[in-house]
């Protein structure tokens, strides 16, 4: 029979070894993860290395890509100008070319000219043209002149006008023939009406983009290849040297490798090849710089069509180091089992003490209560902890008589560093944040995450308030200083903060945070990177703000909007052509509202929509009582994005016009450029369908961003209309008259009608009907007026008074 010691000794034997058995599991299962973690950190660092090139990668992308499309912009606009001058000289043509900043817009542009098609019967008077007005580079012909490459030929293309250049020094003379060389594939093709990008090797010049267009007689693009054919009166023809387009974009980093490319290029490769001066060589690559890509090079590819589909190819060996991927996986490894191997010893030494064990236990509790109180992310109090410190601050300020005070810090467009470049770099950046503030508190300083951007600070301060000022304003300037970021690499992020403070005694932790994040929203409105300290009358304001945004939503079933119209004449008679329905609020207590001090809140809050059909019906009423008292004037509504996104605009305009009888025809729907360069391809499905009902479209505000004009030949509009701020300075500033004379030229060559927004005085009114600019608005004419007064003007009959009716002038 067994004794008790020895059954208590078979007991303990079999839980050590229970416990062994759970020692060898944990190891092998550490193992095991550790191995899965190792590929896991080793993906991981690569996947984080390939998007920090990808951020290098894509300013330089953009920057080879905008700088083709200007190419193809400064060719366009070339061409219209040719077009709507066609006897214009080098003299005007430099001029021309100057205005619009070419030498500084363009500066790998190493020639740039009109080549006019020739036929052999008008050789001798182009002789005469080129003799009284030499191309820049070329010496005036003889007697007769010398057609190289030699021989008759039914047509020439012969060089006309130029920009002196590069290339106008390497070409023989006036008599160069391009239709007489072998390679003549650069010169677009007459039939397609479409702008031509071929790349080309020069000698001693190197690599090129050739960027042509032909010009029509007439100033119209032909409705068939025939036409087209018949009406060719030439070509524009720029070349530019791709290789300093690349050497700008790449900043002169030489770890990194560009190259351009056309996808669809057929030539051969012995194209490459070229045998005398003067002559061309089709290329497949076109230019690349940097060191040649490796298969263990990260690139990054960007599309671009013009005249086909080119490649741009952004490519960088990484540099590890000695810390290459591999290597770090196998450092995780190693710390993975050695982890593993401590796991397994401190389970064996579990099994040897339960006094341990429940030493273990009572640590987890600990860690378990930590985390209850503090945030995940940053180990800072979270909510709770920081409730129960500020009722402990304010307390401890009512006994001892110190200040209590509370700081709330949001950082200003966090969401952005989100949206662009992920979750987890917030995150981290959220985590170097806490740390800053921290470096800048007192120890018995208290800062807290509250969720999201929102930080709390909360400050007992001996003194006056100015010390906790002066608190608000260092922690503004520590986050004001970049952050230096892992998962960038070198890249780093610069970010602005908005303080809301609030001193002094409250009944409740609660209230103390709440008047601290009234003062933080007052600190946004004001202008962001900056502090606010509480005031009472804040509250009033948050409440005013409130209050305004219900009564926005009664606003329009109280039928307190109304609608002004400002007048548009015609600038050659002055007659008056039509007017612009502009929106306002009558408020009860506030007085009228313009459009600027509710549109925001009616575009945030969704409320742009019912209030723009009730002005598009208001104004379609309006417009049909004046046409049936024989006033046949155009009327414009403006349109906002939320209202252009909605799809069922289109119906709503349909069913208005029909209720209204308004004629489509005389009604103009105005969209801004910004909304209108959003999604091109979206908006032009949109507006096909509206101009499908008769309406018309016209682009407000252009020029305020960036359109590309290869991209306005696809929108269906009607009318382009100049922002004010051009035409404010046209009588003083040579660039904004040269802006505004080649979009009066390009609108014409489309079949636009141009107006002028803001006029203000007689000066600019006349510099605008030099530039033959069709219609105008502002104050010179008249004041934005209501119904009533609008048909004064309509009875009247009046040509243009042209007085001053500027503010200046009213006031």
């Amino acid at each position: 029979m067994r004794s008790k010691a020895g059954l208590r000794m078979l007991r303990w034997f079999r839980w050590i070894g229970a416990w062994d058995a759970v020692g060898w599991l944990i190891l092998v299962a550490g193992c095991c993860v550790s191995v899965v973690g190792a590929i896991a950190w080793a993906t991981t660092v690569r996947s984080q290395e390939r998007q920090s090139f990808g951020l290098e990668a894509a300013p330089v992308g953009s920057s080879v890509v905008t700088a083709v499309r200007r190419m193809d912009d400064l060719t366009i606009a070339a061409d219209t100008l040719i077009e709507a001058k066609p006897n214009l000289t080098n003299t005007g043509f430099a001029a021309w070319y100057a205005g619009i900043g070419g030498a500084r817009r363009y500066p790998g542009a190493l020639g740039f000219g009109y080549v006019e098609l020739v036929p052999a019967g008008g050789l001798a008077a182009y002789t005469r043209v080129v003799r009284g007005d030499p191309v820049p580079g070329f010496a005036a012909p003889g007697r007769s002149l010398r057609i190289t490459p030699a021989g008759r030929r039914p047509t020439y293309c012969l060089i006309r006008l130029a920009v002196e250049g590069t290339l106008t020094r390497l070409i023989p003379g006036a008599g160069y023939d391009m239709c007489g060389v072998t390679q003549t594939s650069f010169l677009a093709s007459p039939e397609t009406g479409r702008v031509k990008v071929v790349p080309a090797l020069i000698p001693t010049v190197g690599q090129v983009l050739i960027v042509s267009a032909p010009v029509y007689r007439g100033g119209r693009i032909p409705g068939t290849p025939t036409a087209r054919r018949a009406q060719t009166l030439g070509w524009i023809v720029g070349a530019f040297d791709v290789g300093s387009v690349l050497g700008t974009a790449t900043a002169g980093d030489r770890n990194l490798s560009v190259s351009i490319s056309r996808q669809d290029v057929s030539a051969p490769p012995s194209a490459l090849r070229v045998a005398s001066p003067g002559s061309l060589g089709l290329l497949t690559s076109v230019a690349s710089i940097g060191p040649a890509p490796s298969p263990k090079s990260f690139t990054q590819r960007f599309t671009l069509d013009a005249d086909g589909r080119w490649i741009v190819a952004v490519s960088r060996v990484p540099s590890w180091g000695w810390f290459s991927p591999t290597r770090q996986a196998i450092a995780v490894l190693a710390c993975g089992v050695l982890i593993s191997l401590l796991v397994f010893v401190l389970v064996r030494v579990l099994a040897h003490g339960r006094a341990h064990a429940l030493r273990l236990v009572a640590e987890k509790t600990d860690q378990l209560r930590y985390q209850a109180v503090h945030d995940a992310l940053t180990g800072l109090p979270n909510r709770a902890l920081i409730l129960d410190r500020a009722q402990q601050l304010i307390a401890r300020a009512r006994r001892d008589r110190t200040l209590a005070a509370a700081m709330f810090l949001d950082l200003d467009n966090f969401k952005t560093v989100n949206d662009s470049f992920g979750h987890a770099v917030g995150d981290e950046l959220l985590r170097a944040v806490a740390l800053r503030i921290s470096g800048v508190l007192r120890e018995p300083d208290t800062v807290g995450r509250l969720g999201g951007d929102e930080f709390v600070v909360l400050v007992e301060s001996e003194a006056h308030a100015a010390r906790v000022e002066l608190i608000a304003e260092r922690l503004l300037e520590v986050l004001r200083e970049p952050f230096q970021l892992e998962s960038l690499g070198d890249g780093s992020i610069s970010l602005s903060a908005s303080i809301g403070i609030a001193l002094g005694d409250r009944p409740t932790a609660d209230a103390l945070l709440r008047d601290a994040d009234i003062a933080l929203y007052q600190a946004k409105e004001a202008g962001k990177h900056r502090y606010s300290v509480f005031q009472q009358e804040m509250e009033a304001t948050i409440h005013d703000r409130l209050l305004l945004e219900i009564e926005l939503h009664e606003a329009l079933a109280r039928g307190e909007f109304f609608l002004e119209y400002q007048p548009t004449f015609d600038l050659a008679d002055g007659t008056l052509t039509g007017a612009e329905a502009l929106l306002r609020w009558r408020h009860p207590v506030r007085g009228v509202l313009s459009p600027d001090e509710f549109f925001p809140m009616a575009e945030s809050t969704g409320l742009i929509v019912p209030i723009g059909q009730w002005a598009l019906e208001t104004a379609c009423a309006q417009g049909r009582a004046w046409h049936d008292q024989g006033h046949r004037i155009d009327l414009s509504v403006n349109v906002s994005a939320l209202q252009l996104d909605d799809r069922e605009f289109a119906g709503m305009l349909a069913a208005t016009l029909a209720a209204t009888g308004f004629d489509p025809g005389s009604l103009i729907l105005e969209i801004t450029e910004t909304v209108l360069m959003r999604d091109p391809h979206l908006v032009v499905d949109h507006l096909e369908q509206f101009k499908a009902l008769g309406v018309r479209i016209a682009v407000d505000d252009f020029g305020t961003g960036y359109s590309s004009l290869a991209y306005l030949r696809q929108f269906p509009i009607d009318v382009l209309k100049i922002d004010k701020s051009f035409v404010s300075d046209i009588a003083t500033s040579a660039e904004s008259r040269a802006l505004i004379h080649m979009l009066v030229q390009l609108a014409k060559t489309l079949s636009l009608h141009t107006v002028a927004e803001g006029v203000e005085n007689a000066a600019q009114l006349a510099r605008l009907r030099e530039e033959d600019c069709d219609l105008g608005q502002g104050y010179h004419f008249a004041q934005p007026l209501d119904p009533s007064a609008m048909q004064s003007l309509l009875e009247a009959g009046r040509p243009l008074a042209g007085r001053d009716t500027s503010p200046a002038a009213v006031a």
